[in-house]
């Protein structure tokens, strides 16, 4: 995963199988958060991608702020934009997934899903979601 987040530059975030799950563009004080990985589907591997990319975007906020403080310029603002991909924002959870038994309903709620939702809801900035298309089934 690349954690470099550098103006209208791209920042590659993958699953450790090396999957491409989104890219991540700043442009000025805006962050956008591509979700590229076909339908989008939500897994848990593409949830603790998404995770990190959120990570990686309010620590890049958080040292952007520390400099404009330090050089005594107004407060820092922020947000983030996210999009999917192509016709699809998110085609939703993947239930094959959770139905197959890999991963049991209460273990992808509780340890991915829902700390996705939290990680979004405690964004230092506010988010918007630009939904380019279908959002199903916990979507967004």
């Amino acid at each position: 995963m690349s954690s470099t987040i550098s103006k209208g530059i791209k920042a590659e975030y993958k699953t450790s199988e090396g999957t491409l799950v989104a890219q991540v563009e700043k442009h000025d004080h805006v962050y956008i958060l591509h979700m590229v990985n076909g339908d989008n589907r939500l897994r848990p591997d593409t949830i603790s991608t998404l995770i990190k990319a959120l990570d990686d975007i309010e620590k890049d906020f958080k040292t952007d702020r520390a400099k404009f403080n330090k050089e005594g310029k107004d407060a820092h603002y922020s947000s983030l934009v996210t999009t999917g991909n192509a016709h699809y924002y998110s085609n939703g959870l993947d239930f094959a997934l959770i139905m197959s038994g890999k991963v049991s309903t209460i273990e992808f709620f509780e340890k991915f899903y829902h700390k996705l939702l939290l990680r979004f809801l405690n964004m230092l900035f506010p988010t918007v979601a630009a939904i380019n298309g279908h959002a199903f089934a916990g979507g967004w």
